[in-house]
């Protein structure tokens, strides 16, 4: 039976007995303690160390190599180089071109069951929001949607979910994605004029093939 962790430093979700989820603040003691205990540990970047021994790393390649050695700082957004690891320890999985291995996209917006025209605005607390934002621009596209512009927030930023009751309050639609909608209170969440943005991936078959083997 495989076993799923997920690490989290937010409220874990309700579990099933096959998926234990791990809210910690001490990422380096939980590895070590859960890393031979399951089959699958899902965790974000900040795990691209020798905090797990004996693994694989999979590394999702957007073709935006670093411009600046700020961005090799522990607190920038590359830990590391492609370089710096063995190829026989890490796959690379291209997320960008005509033929990507893996493709995102907007699958649906929550609160909108029929896509009536309408205008919304992005509100995008990410590390990366461009790509985001510009997927939903994708998507709007072809579901009749006005975009309204759009309001970039740093990443985990404290006061998310007032920026978000602000421009509700002034009868706006608004459009967040899934990590960002996980900091607002359910009494936010449920407002009409709130559209989730769900995401689809789609992992090519050649890669499902490379990576069961």
């Amino acid at each position: 039976m495989m076993q799923r962790a997920f690490e989290s430093i937010q409220s874990p979700p309700a579990e099933s007995p096959q998926i234990k989820v791990f809210a910690t603040r001490n990422r380096h003691s939980t590895a070590k303690e859960i890393q031979d205990k399951f089959d699958i540990i899902l965790c974000d970047d900040g795990f691209e160390d020798t905090r797990f021994t004996g693994v694989r790393y999979i590394c999702l390649d957007w073709q935006e190599p670093p411009t600046s050695w700020i961005h090799l700082m522990p607190a920038g957004p590359f830990r590391s180089l492609k370089q710096d690891h063995d190829e026989r320890d890490i796959t690379h999985l291209a997320c960008y071109g005509n033929a990507p291995d893996i493709h995102f996209s907007i699958e649906f917006l929550t609160n909108s069951t029929t896509y009536k025209q309408f205008t919304a605005k992005i509100i995008c607390g990410l590390g990366s929001p461009n790509r985001f934002i510009e997927d939903i621009r994708t998507f709007a596209s072809t579901a009749g949607i006005q975009i309204a512009g759009s309001i970039i927030r740093p990443d985990h930023d404290r006061r998310f979910p007032q920026i978000v009751q602000a421009e509700l309050s002034q009868g706006n639609d608004i459009i967040i994605s899934q990590k960002d909608a996980s900091r607002l209170p359910q009494a936010l969440l449920s407002h009409p004029k709130l559209h989730v943005a769900i995401q689809k991936t789609e992992v090519s078959d050649k890669i499902l093939q490379k990576l069961s083997l």
